[in-house]
């Protein structure tokens, strides 16, 4: 059935010596005659063989290097964190106690150096968790929506600090309990948004959520964060996602951090069954997208998302907020209750609505706004 074949053999000498070759054999037929004659054509490989194992042994040999290394480091997690937490804890309470301004300030510097040094130790722990192939994922049932907001309320006082908006949006569509491992999908969350929070002087911080089902009965959860930062520039995307690379490698740079904290959160998305990419722009902020799977768990509708749904049902409702994706966030949200709602970009724009008899049921108002704060609203709202 076959007019050909070549195959991969050894010939061993009778000084012992050894003589790799590839054999090919190939039938030809005179058309003639009709006899066949077989050609054999032998080549011989002993070279290439040898130093393919040398290459093959000098890989072996850095790879367990390497990963005795890891494993190293990944054995002393524990070892090595535990002091770090004391530290931090004892610098804690030491602040609680009487003080002076003097001494209040060399702790709290204690506390930050002490806070900054465990998140380095953590990203290269968990980093040589990775490489190491020692990192364990957990199955359990979690509530989504409250992964999320945990991961934002760790966010909340760096974000009021530097008066940013943080806003998130879920989709209908996305289930209220999963199973997954809660915590290292917390993990990516907050490094998004914390390297967001960082690169972002003025604007908005937006995540979104939303799922796809998946032919296999998992379903896949889509997340986007976005924020209105310093961008970056094309040449730096490519090496984002790498090892101890920084955007800025400069030693003067502003930003500091190890360069470890996207790479790891990448390799997560990995291991869930995801991946991780990015769009960006310099000077106009960035979006990082990353995808993971979960298992479907079925559950009870909960009360404080469905129970006012029927009795807010045709209210009409006035927004007020500066912020254009709060609007739309409301609006949308409002809409999917049944509720009609206009939204407002200012106080003087609501106040004319209302000046002009347009009628709402109840009003949902920004505190923080630069021209009239929502307390100022409120009372000139009730004048009229």
């Amino acid at each position: 059935e076959s007019d050909h074949f070549t195959m991969e053999k050894r010939y061993i000498h009778p000084d012992g010596d050894v003589v790799w070759v590839v054999l090919t054999v190939r039938i030809f037929r005179d058309p003639a005659t009709g006899l066949d004659q077989q050609v054999a054509t032998l080549m011989d490989v002993t070279e290439l063989k040898h130093q393919a194992d040398e290459l093959r042994t000098a890989m072996e040999t850095a790879e367990r290097a390497s990963l005795a290394k890891s494993q190293f480091l990944a054995m002393m997690s524990h070892e090595i964190r535990t002091p770090m937490n004391g530290v931090i804890g004892m610098t804690s309470l030491l602040l609680d106690s009487p003080l002076t301004r003097e001494q209040q300030e060399y702790v709290e510097t204690i506390r930050q150096s002490g806070a900054s040094l465990l998140t380095i130790i953590n990203d290269i722990l968990d980093f040589s968790k990775i490489e190491s192939g020692r990192l364990e994922f957990e199955s359990a049932d979690f509530a989504l929506r409250e992964c999320v907001e945990g991961a934002l309320d760790l966010l909340a006082p760096k974000v009021a600090e530097k008066r940013l908006d943080l806003l998130y949006e879920i989709a209908d569509s996305v289930p209220g309990l999963v199973r997954g491992d809660t915590t290292r999908l917390r993990q990516i969350l907050v490094n998004l948004l914390g390297n967001a929070v960082k690169f972002t002087e003025a604007g908005e911080i937006v995540l979104r959520l939303d799922s796809n089902p998946r032919e296999d009965g998992r379903i896949e959860l889509g997340f986007s964060v976005r924020d209105t930062g310093i961008g970056i520039a094309p040449e730096a995307m490519q090496r984002l996602f790498q090892s101890f690379s920084q955007v800025d490698a400069s030693t003067t740079r502003r930003f500091g951090g190890t360069g470890l904290g996207l790479a790891i959160s990448k390799r997560l998305a990995e291991l869930m069954g995801g991946t991780m990419w990015l769009e960006s722009e310099v000077g106009r902020g960035s979006t990082f997208h990353f995808t993971v799977m979960v298992e479907p768990v079925s559950s009870k509708p909960r009360p404080y998302l469905t129970a006012g749904k029927g009795n807010l049902a045709g209210k009409r409702l006035l927004i007020v907020d500066d912020n254009a994706t709060n609007r739309r966030i409301l609006t949308t949200l409002l809409a999917g209750w049944g509720i009609s709602s206009q939204a407002a970009s200012s106080g003087a724009e609501a106040l004319v609505w209302l000046r002009e008899s347009q009628p709402f049921d109840a009003a949902i108002l920004d505190m923080q706004r630069p021209e009239m704060d929502g307390v100022m609203l409120a009372q000139e709202m009730r004048r009229l």
